[in-house]
């Protein structure tokens, strides 16, 4: 339903978060880290077509996390690396 990329990867402080996406609404997005546990859950509005998101994630620790895109029975992820 939507394909994601980040940049910059690795990233150090501001994440930018680019979703196509086939659908539009209010969308879960999660950070989580290796272990699974959730670090960040954000809620964000989308549109079908391309979108760019902007994080602050200078306060997350230093590490490898999974990032999803969640909605009504659809995910999408990808990696980040924070450094």
């Amino acid at each position: 339903f939507a394909n994601l990329s980040v940049y910059p990867n690795p990233v150090q402080n501001e994440l930018n978060i680019e979703i196509t996406s086939r659908m539009s609404g209010n969308f879960d997005l999660r950070f989580t880290d290796v272990s699974g546990r959730t670090i960040r859950m954000e809620q964000i509005e989308i549109n079908s077509g391309t979108n760019v998101q902007t994080f602050d994630v200078s306060d997350i620790e230093k590490g490898y996390y999974l990032i999803q895109l969640c909605g009504d029975d659809h995910i999408a992820s990808t990696e980040m690396l924070k450094m």
